[in-house]
């Protein structure tokens, strides 16, 4: 490919100088002698072009040698050349003016137009007599530089003055005119680098230097030979890319290049030899299988106690769908030629088929070596199978001009592997017994059973196998069942799965039968006795209390009676009630009967199923032989006259469902001793009645139930009651309050620990001390507040109610002004005779203690070996292991220092307080800060004339040195202070800690055992303390059994127990 570009090339001028001579203007100019110097600059395109003559591919043997045909075509061409001259010259005024010069200088080469105006120095004016220095350069381009190779230039000055001077080129070589070529192979898979030993020029070009020749052009040919390739060029073809390089030689065009790719093919490498070998067959037959089911049938009716027989037929059907035979074995590919191949394809070609192509990777390689073998395995389906034939094996290695066959290789079935795909399959045959077990109440497996035996599938996997069609036909014998019943569906359901690869998947059929067990029309006779009522009443109290009158006015000397009025009231808080009796069951039927569920109704509502077991009582007849179902007890009664053994215990009665049904054989009688909560709150009213529901199906007018006859309860007069919290025990007490100097008036002979069982209203009157003689403050109001308890027995809350009557002081003598007033300790100040308001007054009474100690902490708990309830047969007795467990907690050590503060209204009108502190100040350490003393009601509170009101204080300091209290008040008419009282603790840093022992006991607590007539049926023995108390100072624990029983047959209920622990602090 040609490439034009451009390059400057500066050529030599050589001027020769030749004076023409001079001539002399007018005006008196003379121009001197002219000197010049010039080059010529050339500017150049080149281009290069590389063919290959011989054609871009080219076929070598192995080990042999080939030639490819190139040319090389170079082009010089030049652009343009430039011609500059320059040079200098001499002005001089030999006139007898002034004149300016300005020279004009033209050439005789140059186009036309192209002059140079000379610059002069100095320049300017030039004087009479003056000379001056001009200088000029001149451009243009000239396409041949030999045809204007000389000239004449002309100076002309501006008065018309003239000089010539011949100008001469000589043309010189110079570095612009060459450029060197390269050429190698450096491209592709072949380079000269690598493979210089097979790579061989007919002409060494690379370094020639090109120059006038290739004006225009000229071209370089020349032959490669490629000798000697390597043998790995046979799986893959070799490329060599030849490049051709030009650099012109100075200038500033850049280096031009053209290349050209040549495809190098290795003949000759190829060479296989093809074999079969191995050969194996095999048939693959497929089946499929159909599964059908019928039988069974519907609106099957059995009677009681007989069998009923269903007949089923199965048909499980095998057919051959397909048959296709395999052709495997080995194809063996041996490399005949000396250079490694490659395996490109591979088939095999059964005969009467179309070949079918191997994939390369089946082979344990894919590459050759020289002389190398490879194998390939095969397996081609053979549809003409059983039929013998042959196999052949075509190979085609990579860059081979044909594929290499095998011999062929004859093949038969007579020892073929065979294959069935779904030749066998499992059947399993499972009846569904669920409707039966819920409808009739039976366990299958004891009411069904199939003939012949044999005829049937297994109902569990893995099932039979079956490697060919076969049908199974049988009865499924159902019975005898005892009782009679709703519609039951029995559903037979086989399945049938193909083995062997089979893609079929399981089949399944199906076949229902449906029946009635008809002809029970008797119900069972139901009946209750002995029966029994127990109630257990929990009471609530209310009282209320009253005063008359209340007020008393009393002369000194003069005592008085206080009458108050107290109604106690006794309410029915909440009842737990209990039903126990005997509840017989017979069956008068000649069949079987089986009960599905027994219940206590009553006109209230107030019971339903019976509890799972009967307590105590016998069960008459009864055995466990023939037992149906689960969770049930056979009766059977009487058999020829004599009555089967029979078991006595608890009877297991169902509670729901039909699962538990009992079983009561023909004249069988069942008993029951039954003990069943009859509710909580009110007393139950009304009828209760016993029911006994049959399993479905009986056909009576009357239904599937029978009830017992009606009996009246009567819970208000139980056959027994225990009352909780039924009595009370009565107590009054009195307190009094308010400032009366020193009178301060008790009531006595109040009532103490009076019991009361029943609501009642009556009166009592408590004493009234007599008013002092002397002393007494009259007119001073004081209230004596009672406050009567009534404490429930056996636990609950206490009920309380208050009256209070005010007493006051009347008629009091005179006091004279000298004799002083007695008073108690410290005495209470009279109030002044003034109509000012006064300050409350606060007292600190005596009495104040100071304690460094705390508070051991008890804890005490009891567990028992059985848990939250025991089950005693009558006329045995169990035993229980109690634990008792007490823990004390170490105290936290407090200095404390408490008392009481006595704030006393010292006017004739009423005084509010607001706040009642305490100060203490200690001798060795800072005082703590102000403490609020605990007042009877809170503060604010309002203080009558001469009222006083005692407040308590507890205030803690940080160690234990003496120290003073003294009390503050505030009320409305300002504030005042207490006088100090000492305090100190005892000897030895304070007392002892309080509560480090305490006295443990222990009580049994059943209202409804204490009841019974014999209390020997409970026994304590073991470890328990002597007289049920126990004093301990650590941790304890301690263990004793109690027994319970025996207890006669009429005892049988549910008795609360609890074993309550008690844990009393000692100092």
């Amino acid at each position: 490919m040609l490439t034009n570009s451009t390059c400057l090339f500066l050529l030599a001028v050589l001027v020769l100088l030749c004076p023409l001579g001079s001539v002399t203007g007018q005006a008196g100019l003379q121009i001197g002698s002219i000197t010049t110097s010039g080059s010529v600059a050339a500017r150049h395109n080149w281009g290069i072009v590389k063919t290959l003559t011989s054609g871009t591919s080219l076929e070598v043997p192995l080990a042999g040698s080939g030639t490819a045909n190139y040319v090389i075509t170079v082009t010089r061409t030049t652009a343009e050349q430039k011609v500059t001259v320059k040079g200098e010259f001499t002005v001089q005024n030999q006139g007898t003016a002034v004149v300016t010069p300005q020279p004009t200088v033209t050439f005789s080469t140059a186009p036309s137009g192209t002059s140079a105006v000379a610059s002069c120095d100095p320049a300017g004016d030039l004087a009479v007599g003056g000379s001056t220095r001009c200088a000029f350069t001149a451009s243009w381009t000239d396409s041949s530089v030999t045809a204007a190779a000389s000239g004449t230039l002309t100076v002309t000055a501006a008065t018309g003055e003239t000089a010539q001077q011949q100008y001469n080129i000589a043309i010189a070589d110079n570095n612009g005119n060459c450029a060197t070529l390269m050429d190698t192979f450096s491209g592709g898979t072949l380079t000269s680098a690598a493979n210089a030993q097979s790579i061989q020029y007919s002409t060494n070009l690379s370094g020639m230097q090109v120059c006038d020749a290739a004006d225009p052009s000229v071209q370089y040919a020349y032959t490669v030979t490629f000798s000697n390739l390597d043998a790995k060029f046979c799986s893959t073809p070799a490329t060599a890319t030849n490049l051709a390089t030009l650099t012109p030689v100075g200038g500033t065009m850049p280096a031009q290049t053209d290349s050209q790719t040549l495809t190098i093919t290795l003949t000759g490498c190829q060479g296989a030899k093809v074999t079969v070998g191995n050969i194996q067959t095999s048939v693959i037959n497929s089946f499929s299988w159909a599964l059908t089911k019928t039988g069974g049938g519907s609106s099957l009716t059995t009677p009681p106690d007989q069998e009923l027989s269903i007949p089923f037929t199965i048909t499980a059907t095998r057919t051959q769908q397909s048959t296709v035979g395999t052709v495997a074995g080995t194809v063996t590919v041996q490399n005949t030629a000396a250079a490694p191949a490659t395996i490109s394809t591979v088939t095999v070609t059964v005969s009467g088929q179309s070949p079918t192509t191997v994939p390369v990777s089946n082979c344990d390689s894919a590459t050759l070596q020289a002389q190398g073998t490879a194998s390939c395995t095969f397996n081609v389906t053979n549809p003409s199978a059983p039929a013998a034939g042959t196999v052949t094996a075509t190979v085609t290695l990579m860059g081979a001009s044909s594929a290499a066959t095998s011999p062929a290789a004859n093949f038969d079935y007579q020892t073929a592997t065979t294959l069935d795909l779904g030749g066998t399959a499992t059947i399993t045959d499972a009846l569904d017994t669920q409707n039966l077990r819920t409808t009739a109440g039976n366990l299958a497996v004891s009411l069904i059973r199939v003939e012949p035996a044999d005829q049937s599938p297994p109902s569990t996997a893995p099932g039979l196998t079956l490697s060919d069609s076969r049908t199974f036909t049988y009865n499924v014998i159902v019975g005898q069942l005892a009782r009679c019943t709703q519609t039951i569906t029995l559903s037979n359901v086989v399945t049938l799965t193909p083995q062997q690869g089979s893609q079929q998947g399981s089949l399944t059929a199906s076949a229902q039968a449906t029946f009635t067990v008809v002809g029970c029309d008797v119900l069972p006779n139901v009946a209750l006795s002995g029966m029994q009522m127990w109630s257990a009443v929990t009471w609530n109290w209310q009282m209320q209390k009253v005063a008359t009158p209340n007020t008393y006015q009393l002369q000194p000397g003069q005592g008085g009676s206080a009458n108050y009025q107290v109604t106690l009231t006794r309410n029915r808080q909440s009842g737990n009630y209990w039903l126990s009796g005997t509840l017989t069951i017979t069956n008068p039927a000649s069949y079987t009967m089986f009960i599905s569920s027994v219940a206590l109704t009553s006109t209230a509502g107030q019971f339903g199923v019976l509890p799972p077991n009967c307590i105590g009582g016998s069960s008459i007849g009864a055995t466990t032989t023939g037992m149906v179902g689960s969770n049930v007890v056979a009766a059977t009664g009487t058999v020829g006259g004599v009555v089967a053994p029979g078991v006595v215990g608890a009877v297991s009665w169902p509670t729901t469902g039909l699962n538990g049904a009992f079983e009561l054989r023909a004249g069988a009688q069942v008993q029951c001793d039954f003990n069943v909560s009859a509710g909580t709150g009110a007393p139950p009213q009304g009828n209760i009645q016993a029911m006994a529901t049959t399993a479905t199906g009986i056909i009576s007018s009357a239904g599937n139930v029978a009830y017992s006859s009606n009996y009246p309860m009567n819970f208000v007069n139980p056959t027994q009651q225990w009352d909780i919290s039924g009595c009370v025990m009565f107590s009054d007490t009195a307190t009094t309050t308010g400032f009366a100097g020193t009178w301060m008036p008790q009531l006595t002979g109040l009532p103490s620990q009076q019991q009361i069982c029943e609501s009642r209203t009556w009166t009592y009157t408590g004493a009234i001390t007599a008013v002092p003689v002397a002393g007494a403050i009259c007119n001073q109001p004081v209230t004596i507040t009672n406050n009567a308890q009534a404490l429930p027995a056996g636990g609950g809350s206490v009920v309380s109610a208050q009256a209070a009557i005010t007493v006051m002081a009347v008629g009091c003598p005179v006091a004279s002004p000298t004799t002083p007033i007695p008073g108690p300790a410290p005495p209470l100040p009279v109030p002044p005779p003034s109509t000012s308001i006064q300050p409350a007054i606060a007292t600190v009474n005596p009495g104040v203690a100071a304690a460094s100690a705390g508070n051991y902490i008890w804890s005490v708990s009891v567990s028992n070996s059985v848990g939250p309830s025991l089950e005693v047969p009558y006329a045995d007795s169990r035993a229980v292991q109690y634990t008792v467990a007490a823990v004390r907690a170490e105290p936290t050590a407090a200095n404390t220092v408490t008392g009481e503060i006595t704030v006393a209204n010292p006017n004739i009108g009423p005084l509010t307080v607001s706040s009642v502190t305490v100060t203490l100040a200690t001798s060795s350490a800072a005082a703590p800060p102000p403490v609020a003393a605990t007042c009877p009601t809170p503060l604010p509170i309002t203080l009558a004339a001469g009222a006083n009101v005692v407040c308590k204080f507890s205030a803690t300091v940080s160690d234990t040195g003496s120290g003073q209290v003294s009390a503050a008040v505030t009320s409305d008419a300002g504030s005042s202070s207490s006088q100090a009282v000492l305090y100190a603790f005892g000897s030895g840093g304070g007392a002892a800690s309080t509560g480090e022992c305490a006295v443990i006991s222990d009580d049994l607590s059943s209202p409804l055992l204490q009841a019974l007539a014999s209390n020997s049926s409970v026994a304590v023995t073991d470890n328990r303390p002597a007289g049920n108390s126990m004093k301990v100072c650590d941790d304890t624990t301690y263990i004793f059994t109690a027994s319970f029983g025996p207890f006669s047959e009429t005892a049988c209920r549910i008795y609360p127990v609890s074993w309550l622990m008690r844990c009393v602090h000692r100092v």
